[in-house]
């Protein structure tokens, strides 16, 4: 008989006493991950939304925004197109999430946005579609600087965005090569350009908010300017904080802006609207937080498209905790004289439109977000389509979700 090592006999138990230890790690790093991945518990995207919406043809409308995941922070960008028939998922596999489009023609079309969320980016983000791709053309933007809130092109070679640096409001221009910063007289902390629109490359207008005031800049060609806004000492509908989201020219010179007026957090936000009328900003639509006889509480405007002089649109979300949704649709629509609501389908725990475009006035394109559960953060795509007569939603992808709502809700 051959003698048995004692010490062959403890180095073999500890090796399977490792062995064992190892399989079990293995297998409960198996179980969490499957876990974390199954249909329970919202495998692949968790939230899709959409930002901007642009119409260039009845068959031709883009959108984009962004979806999120459950396997990592942040978002993806999110590209859909309407081809006259049905909307389809455009991915670019890029990082980040879009917050506005323009487009100087079919084959020359921008969207910008920053790598993380639109207002919390640590880097700006600008695609460009060619006719058959998307690509980035991010260069000259400075790392570390925030996201840009809206985009303007006006030719091939001349595209104005605007934004934050997350400290104050930023101006980018592309000169068909590359992009630059461009001064921009507003030195306050807290600032923020969130829209821009203009007729004329000598004639721009971007908006936005200042701490506590709102925030309007001109460009007349050479150089950027404070365009002055009523504040609460000349109307007391302006008592609060004015903060501008939308803005929309019109070809007689005239623009409309559109956002919404907080006051604390103890009185709800209010929807406002604006007008240039060419001479100087006047207050059109709007009441005071502390209104106790509002119609709008906890509202604000994200959007405006114009048809024409007599003929606007503006969309946004309307509060409605009480039959416990996050919002719902928030629809007015301008007809030469006055300001009007127009009702429009929200669904599941809450809608919001955060886009509008107006190809022609019986075909308008609004685009935003559903909740799909109250307070769960998860949501999908909505779009909604005017056809002269009704607002009704119109279905549209959704990567990791079912097929989303359509028809009036």
């Amino acid at each position: 008989m051959v003698p048995l090592d004692r010490s062959e006999l403890r180095t073999g138990q500890r090796v399977e006493i490792w062995n064992g230890w190892l399989i079990v790690l293995l297998l409960l790093l198996i179980f969490f991950t499957s876990a974390c991945t199954s249909p329970g518990t919202s495998r692949g995207p968790t939230s899709n939304v959409l930002n901007a919406v642009v119409a260039l043809t009845s068959d031709n409308i883009w959108a984009v925004g962004g979806m999120s995941s459950s396997s990592h922070f942040g978002f993806d960008t999110l590209i859909e197109h309407w081809n006259g028939q049905h909307w389809q998922t455009v991915l670019p596999d890029i990082a980040g999430e879009l917050c506005a489009l323009s487009a100087f023609a079919a084959n020359d079309i921008w969207a910008v946005g920053g790598d993380g969320f639109c207002r919390s980016g640590r880097q700006s983000l600008a695609l460009h579609w060619d006719g058959q791709h998307w690509q980035s053309l991010s260069a000259g933007l400075r790392t570390g600087q925030g996201s840009l809130l809206s985009v303007l092109a006006l030719s091939s070679h001349n595209v104005w965005a605007v934004g934050t640096d997350e400290r104050q409001a930023r101006i980018e221009h592309w000169d068909g090569t590359i992009w630059s910063n461009v001064p921009q007289p507003d030195t306050d902390l807290g600032s923020a350009l969130q829209a821009i629109a203009g007729r004329s490359a000598n004639d721009l207008w971007a908006v936005g908010h200042t701490d506590y005031h709102a925030l309007a800049e001109h460009w007349d060609g050479k150089t950027w300017n404070v365009v002055p806004m009523p504040e609460g000492t000349q109307d007391k509908r302006l008592l609060g904080d004015p903060d501008f989201t939308g803005l929309a020219a019109l070809p007689g010179g005239q623009l409309w802006a559109v956002g919404e007026i907080e006051l604390s957090s103890v009185y709800q936000a209010t929807p406002l609207i604006e007008r240039w009328n060419g001479t100087r900003w006047e207050v059109v639509y709007g009441s005071a937080p502390q209104n106790p006889n509002l119609h709008t509480p906890g509202s604000a405007f994200q959007a405006i498209a114009v048809v024409n002089a007599h003929d606007a649109w503006a969309v946004g979300s309307a509060g409605n905790l009480a039959e416990k949704k996050t919002n719902t649709v928030l629809v007015y629509h301008w007809d030469g004289q006055n300001w009007h609501s127009v009702k429009a389908p929200s669904f599941f725990a809450g809608s919001q439109l955060n886009s509008i475009s107006a190809f022609a006035a019986d075909n308008i394109w609004a685009v935003g977000s559903s909740d799909v559960t109250f307070g769960t953060g998860e949501s999908i795509t909505l779009i909604e389509h005017w056809d002269g007569r009704s607002w009704q939603a119109v279905p549209s992808p959704n990567p990791g979700h079912p097929a989303p709502p359509m028809g009036k809700g």
